[in-house]
């Protein structure tokens, strides 16, 4: 039997998801991987706007009394029909069909069902390297203007370094909370590296955002976990102003930069710097998205 994959972001993301993608040792784990691979090539190359696309891995199949091998390849998936190569439609396979999101990233994936605005909400924000001194993301976290505005909405706020804890708060929320993950500069790369983590539990947060994220090791394959590990992801990328000495530490630190360009499902790129936490949050693109007005589920 086919394994079959629609070529968007959502269906990609979950098949690294499956434990055949991210689990060391699995034996069907490099031809899988592979599989998948190819799936996001078709995706960047032919699957961006076309809807129906469908990455089908490789099978045997039994036609006219003969058995013959198809080979893993791409190809439209007419709603409710057979599929052209005569075999079964991914819809009849319990495959399933999501909007491709634009070039442009502004359409958003859905949320789970029965998430809304008004949902359990917890919000971690998580403080770069230096916020024990400059208190940027503790002191927006800490605002009672900044909670009169979140509402209903909990909050909580850890140090770059307790992923641990962070993980641990995640993981002891009920699973109707919406989880939304906030983190600045190496906080942002923290915040990453949880939401890759709870992707290989199942468990992805709903929104992760990465303010001018700091870090190293930030690899095709590392971003690609970070995206499965997130229902959406917005990474704000604080370019284009005059440096200043937030900057300068920044890049000392090995900004993201453009990387997650392709990866995140808003990529933003604002002409403020590094250390301008709350007006990177709340700058809007082209199409009103913001990371702050995500975080209200906006």
């Amino acid at each position: 039997m086919a394994d079959f994959v629609p070529v968007t972001e959502e269906g990609l993301r979950a098949a690294m998801r499956d434990p055949r993608y991210w689990r060391s040792g699995h034996p069907e784990r490099e031809e899988y991987h592979r599989w998948v691979t190819k799936g996001w090539q078709a995706f960047v190359n032919e699957g961006q706007g076309k809807n129906g696309a469908v990455q089908v891995r490789a099978y045997t199949r039994t036609r006219n009394g003969k058995t013959e091998q198809v080979g893993g390849h791409t190809r439209a998936d007419p709603p409710g029909g057979d599929a052209k190569d005569g075999s079964q439609s991914a819809a009849g396979q319990g495959g399933f069909a999501l909007p491709v999101r634009d070039p442009a990233g502004s359409t958003a994936p859905s949320p789970r069902p029965g998430i809304t605005a008004a949902s359990p909400t917890l919000v971690i924000f998580v403080g770069g390297g230096g916020d024990s001194k400059s208190e940027i993301v503790v002191s927006f976290e800490n605002s009672l203007a900044i909670r009169r505005e979140l509402g209903h909405r909990v909050t909580a706020y850890f140090a770059h370094d307790q992923q641990a804890a962070i993980m641990e708060r995640i993981n002891a929320e009920p699973p109707e909370t919406r989880i939304v993950l906030v983190g600045h500069s190496w906080g942002g790369n923290a915040a990453a590296v949880t939401a890759a983590a709870l992707g290989q539990q199942g468990r992805p947060v709903d929104t992760l955002i990465t303010v001018d994220p700091v870090g190293m090791g930030v690899t095709e394959g590392f971003l690609r976990r970070v995206r499965a590990g997130s229902r959406e992801w917005v990474n704000i990328r604080a370019y284009g102003a005059a440096e200043d000495t937030s900057d300068r530490i920044a890049r000392a630190g090995w900004r993201y930069g453009d990387s997650p360009r392709g990866y995140a499902t808003h990529h933003m790129e604002v002409p403020l710097n590094h250390g301008n936490f709350n007006g990177l949050l709340r700058s809007s693109d082209p199409a009103g998205i913001s990371g702050f007005r995500r975080i209200l589920g906006q």
